[in-house]
């Protein structure tokens, strides 16, 4: 049973690794979730310009994190989907 695991890890890393989102990849998520949550036109296409400056991403390869501060939420991107994760971010002084 120790080869199938291992198969099994071997197989889950390759798939994480071909679908590891970019940036465009979030950028168009952005833009799907702040028009759904914006109520006119101008604040969404305002809100979506000032978005695309504020974030950070870290690679890891297998997943991507883009950290926004301003709104203290981290975004995980793996297996080509986007997960919003509001944590604490602790400032730095």
């Amino acid at each position: 049973m120790g080869n199938a695991t291992n198969l099994l890890v071997l197989v889950t890393a390759g798939i994480a690794l071909a679908s590891n989102p970019d940036e465009v990849s979030f950028k168009a998520h952005m833009e799907k979730l702040l028009q759904r949550s914006g109520s006119s036109w101008i604040e969404r296409t305002l809100i979506s310009q000032v978005s695309t400056l504020v974030y950070k991403r870290k690679d890891y390869k297998f997943f991507s994190l883009f950290v926004i501060p301003e709104t203290e939420t981290v975004y995980l991107g793996v297996f080509g989907i986007w997960i919003g994760l509001p944590l604490y971010l602790k400032r730095q002084s």
